[in-house]
């Protein structure tokens, strides 16, 4: 997100890395193509829970989402006219050990960094905005039995977990998981920040047979391990 918010122009270099890699496939007959879509494709969410055939409110100012819906419309184009199977997934906030962690990291990362550097946990925001989270080993699950599935072919699926946590309780999950004694200083809105965050997950357990089996606790637990062993030696 830093780093759209500093230079959002840049991230419209991916356009050209999606047309090479959809007609590659198509040129190769790759037996499948997944494209790692994001839960902004939804933008500031009309409705909850968010579901694949809902409306979208993207913003024209966020470049990154745009490029993601182009890339879930390129699959949707070269399924229907090439007959090349693909599927688009849009990725919640998925998180788990080896993620980065600087600012230009995700907030998972971030919070366990800052706390395990002893500093308290940095907010945007009033805390109240969130977030669906999912483990790396649910995640790589979920996208092997994309590639896996025909019945998913052309096809936009949410990957999530399903319920909502506010970005004020993963601050004080991950304190209290850490097993240190902060209180979350709390920063100005970001200038791109969306406010709720909840992805409607039918779509996803039918065609894939599968929810996400690592709870958010265990998944803290086991990614604070990783940095406590990788990086704070």
């Amino acid at each position: 997100m830093q780093r759209v918010i500093e230079d959002p122009i840049v991230v419209l270099r991916d356009l050209d890395g999606l047309r090479a890699i959809f007609e590659l496939s198509r040129a190769h007959g790759v037996k499948k193509l997944v494209f790692a879509s994001s839960s902004e494709a939804y933008g500031e969410p009309v409705t909850l829970p968010e579901r694949e055939e809902g409306p979208l409110n993207v913003n024209a100012h966020d470049p990154y989402a745009l490029v993601k819906l182009i890339g879930e419309n390129l699959c949707h184009i070269y399924w229907t006219k090439y007959g090349l199977p693909t599927t688009a997934l849009r990725f919640f906030n998925v998180y788990g050990p080896r993620q980065e962690s600087s600012a230009y990291g995700f907030v998972v990362g971030v919070f366990i960094r800052q706390v395990l550097a002893g500093n308290p946990p940095t907010i945007f925001g009033d805390g109240n905005q969130t977030r669906n989270f999912v483990y790396i080993d649910d995640n790589i699950e979920i996208v092997t039995r994309a590639f896996e599935s025909n019945e998913a072919n052309g096809e936009t699926v949410n990957v999530g977990s399903g319920p909502q946590t506010t970005i004020r309780e993963l601050a004080e999950r991950t304190v209290a998981i850490a097993g240190v004694n902060f209180t979350p200083v709390y920063l100005p809105n970001r200038e791109i920040e969306i406010r709720y965050r909840s992805p409607d997950i039918t779509k996803m357990q039918k065609l894939f047979g599968y929810v996400p089996q690592v709870s958010l606790d265990d998944g803290l637990r086991k990614t604070i391990e990783w940095y406590k062993a990788e990086n704070f030696k």
